[in-house]
């Protein structure tokens, strides 16, 4: 019986991996037939692998050395196949990448199967005397292994898996490193030009973001100024992330300075949408970012929110698109617009509008030449953060979450312009932290 059930496991890992793999060859051909067959297979190995991890510490017959390498794949590759997205810069290779791993997997399970059969079978057989069908030590073993080891394990996978989706969404731009997070400064040269990509965030730790504001006091210099704007108030207040840099003990992006004169250096030049150029699907979903931004100080009102379905922003997806793409090309034609008129173009913007900006002025013949990182806040300051965030959590006195709804919402790339300030031009962007450290690179 039990060695049926490790044959039929087998199976489906490899019809999966197989699958898989010609589901990823002929999608590439304009082919999506097998994608039913894929996920059906997919579910089937999912669900498995956890009762089957409990038989094979019952029973010897499953033997550990040909199931817990399938185990574990099957599990790393559900978490997220960490860190293939490092090695891999297309989601489609990963995937394939992927699946050739559990097919590879597939094959060293039943070439373990057929060495320990002495070379005359590639199946488990129930005839054979593997001994009884539970073997309570055994058992304990592997129950005490999940326990103590399993926790410890998920904790440094969970770091790692988060650690390469940072990477990998933000192209570099945002790393985490071992004594904190840092925020990447890259430059690019083509002739006498050069732009300078700053990646920013909308909080960050207080007092710091003058420094990183004064390297751009630079000859024949332009600053473009991150900010939607909101002239006709359809927002119906002030789009602020102070309540949220509050909470997290940080403080809300600072403006920088214009300088005293037009002829001081840097220019700064802001030209980014209004509230009113988004659509109504948009505008909703900023709305009700703000609404939970500003019930941060009432606990009881933000827990009627997360409740209640119909206050929660939707179409999340489609949303960030509009705010990240309609505004990368609207701020490339304005990179291009001041190369014609300056010497060094600088862009202090959100860290999610780095990767596609980059990949557009390497097309256009800039090649990278320095790289400089700022750390933006370090542990010691992160660990603080999210004690404070814990002890407030705990106000709602609710252990429910929001149904279908990404926190990472809240960093949508907006911000919008305050009535009280004395500038017309607003700048988004977000604050980088003191410590750097510098790399010089030769231009390819």
């Amino acid at each position: 019986m039990l060695e049926s059930i490790g044959n039929t496991f087998l199976a489906f890992f490899a019809i999966d991996a197989g699958l898989s793999i010609l589901d990823d060859l002929l999608t590439s051909a304009g082919f999506e037939g097998l994608a039913p067959f894929r996920t059906a297979a997919a579910v089937i190995v999912f669900m498995a692998l956890p009762p089957l991890y409990l038989l094979v510490a019952a029973s010897r017959r499953l033997p550990a050395a040909v199931f817990l390498p399938p185990i574990l794949v099957g599990a790393w590759l559900n978490l997220g196949a960490a860190p293939l997205y490092l090695v891999f810069d297309d989601a489609a290779n990963v995937a394939l990448a992927a699946s050739l791993i559990q097919l590879a997997t597939a094959a060293l399970a039943y070439a373990t199967v057929y060495a320990r059969s002495g070379w005359r079978r590639g199946l488990l057989d129930p005839t054979d005397d593997a001994g009884p069908a539970f073997v309570p030590a055994r058992f304990a073993c592997f129950a005490g292994a999940a326990v103590v080891l399993g926790p410890l394990l998920l904790a440094t996978y969970a770091a790692g898996a988060l650690t390469t989706w940072v990477d990998f969404s933000t192209a570099g731009f945002v790393r985490v490193e071992r004594d904190g997070i840092y925020l990447t400064e890259r430059h690019y040269q083509r002739d006498n030009r050069e732009i300078r990509l700053v990646a920013m965030m909308h909080i960050g730790p207080e007092g710091l973001y003058e420094q990183i504001f004064s390297s751009f006091e630079l000859p024949e210099t332009v600053v473009l100024e991150e900010g939607v704007t909101d002239e006709s108030q359809l927002l119906g207040a002030n789009f602020s992330y102070r309540k949220l840099a509050e909470k997290l003990d940080l403080i809300e992006q600072q403006r920088p300075q214009h300088p005293q004169k037009p002829s001081e250096w840097p220019h700064r030049l802001h030209r980014d949408l209004d509230v009113s150029d988004f659509s109504p699907a948009t505008l909703d979903f900023v709305q009700k970012v703000g609404l939970f931004i500003d019930a941060l100080d009432d606990p009881e009102a933000l827990r009627q929110k997360l409740e209640d379905p119909a206050s929660l922003p939707q179409n999340g997806e489609l949303v960030m698109h509009e705010i990240l793409m309609r505004r990368n090309q609207l701020l490339l034609q304005t990179v291009e617009a001041a190369l014609l008129d300056y010497e060094r173009v600088i862009v202090p913007w959100g860290a999610l509008h780095m990767p596609w900006l980059e990949e557009q002025i390497e097309q256009r013949g800039f090649e990278r030449t320095w790289m400089q990182q700022h750390r933006f806040v370090d542990w010691k300051r992160i660990r603080r953060a999210i004690r404070k965030a814990v002890e407030w959590w705990a106000l709602l006195d609710s252990n429910q979450g929001p149904s279908g709804y990404e926190p990472g919402a809240l960093t949508a790339e907006l911000r919008a312009r305050s009535d009280e300030s004395s500038s017309d031009s607003p700048v988004g962007g977000d604050a980088l932290v003191a410590d750097s450290r510098t790399w010089q690179h030769s231009a390819q």
